[in-house]
């Protein structure tokens, strides 16, 4: 078992070594555990093979570096998703313990950024369709909801007593953004879309053109998922991924707005989305955040709110 450890991760060699005996005890095997190269900015990641099947364990990191996950949340998602083909196949997830086992879906598509064209993310489009009409009013994810408004407090207390003006100046122009947004359904939202989160057997970042509706293909890593606001799987699907605003339109959530009132909000979504990700890497990391991130949020700021009445 050789593993390197993820930086700013709040990870340990014994802390790895803990929760991997655990996760071999479960087995009741000794796969060989490997660290994914792509192991992202938020968990550590391990590729092993067991009993004739290729398996990827999660070790979650701590709240610290994954600022805003609700554990027991995604759990209660991952269950009620699991059976749909999109959806991640769990194995296991000790959530509590701070693990999660699932078979291994092929390589993720990790180049952010890319323009595509709107055939082989029809699939994707399909999937969010489906998840945007789950019913939300079921006991099970009627606990799952998310709260903007407490999110942005909980990033006020997060910058501490003496916060940079920037940053509140980030929240105070997120929390007026947001309300100018046109009210839609809440519904399942999955908040991390982007190509390093696809992942399937014709799937690698070299090649995200070859996905087609019926490859083998996941939307992995739901650990932000809620019930919330759809505009921001929207803004993900814009900007991550280009896809164009008629089709995004044409989703469940905007059904009923009007094209002018979608395209206004839609840009106002896509300010808001670039916003929580630099307010959660400055809180992730303070120091490199204020460094790395700042200049972002400064450009942020002086991007004028689209007009127009969104409620």
């Amino acid at each position: 078992m050789t593993f390197e450890l993820s930086s700013d991760l709040g990870f340990t060699g014994d802390s790895i070594r803990g929760r991997l005996a655990m996760v071999n005890r479960w087995l009741e095997d000794e796969p060989d555990w490997q660290t994914l190269a792509d192991s992202g900015s938020t968990n550590q990641l391990f590729r092993g093979r067991s009993r004739g099947r290729n398996l990827v364990l999660r070790l979650n990191a701590t709240e610290r570096y994954a600022f805003g996950v609700d554990r027991c949340r995604e759990a209660t998602v991952l269950a009620l998703i699991s059976v749909y083909d999109w959806a991640p196949q769990l194995l296991y997830n000790d959530w509590q313990q701070g693990w999660c086992l699932m078979e291994d879906h092929g390589h993720a598509c990790v180049n952010s950024g890319l323009t595509v064209s709107v055939e082989p993310l029809a699939a994707l489009l399909e999937a969010i369709g489906q998840w945007q009409q789950l019913n939300v009013e079921r006991t099970e994810l009627s606990i799952c909801r998310l709260d903007y408004s407490v999110l942005s407090d909980r990033y006020r207390s997060a910058f501490g007593s003496t916060p940079d003006r920037v940053w509140m100046q980030m929240l105070h122009r997120f929390d007026e953004i947001y309300r100018s947004l046109a009210v839609v359904p809440e519904c399942l939202t999955h908040h991390d879309l982007h190509p390093g989160n696809l992942c399937g057997e014709n799937l690698c970042s070299e090649a995200l053109a070859q996905i087609e509706s019926d490859s083998r293909w996941r939307v992995l890593d739901w650990e932000y998922a809620a019930v919330a606001n759809p505009w921001f799987d929207a803004a993900a699907l814009h900007r991550k991924f280009g896809v164009e605003k008629e089709l995004i339109a044409g989703l469940p959530a905007f059904l009923q707005l009007s094209r002018a009132q979608f395209e206004r909000c839609l840009d106002n979504a896509c300010w808001l989305s670039e916003a929580l990700e630099c307010l959660w890497y400055a809180v992730r990391s303070p120091v490199e955040g204020a460094v790395q991130h700042r200049q972002t949020a400064q450009k942020l700021l002086l991007i004028p709110l689209s007009s127009g009445v969104g409620r």
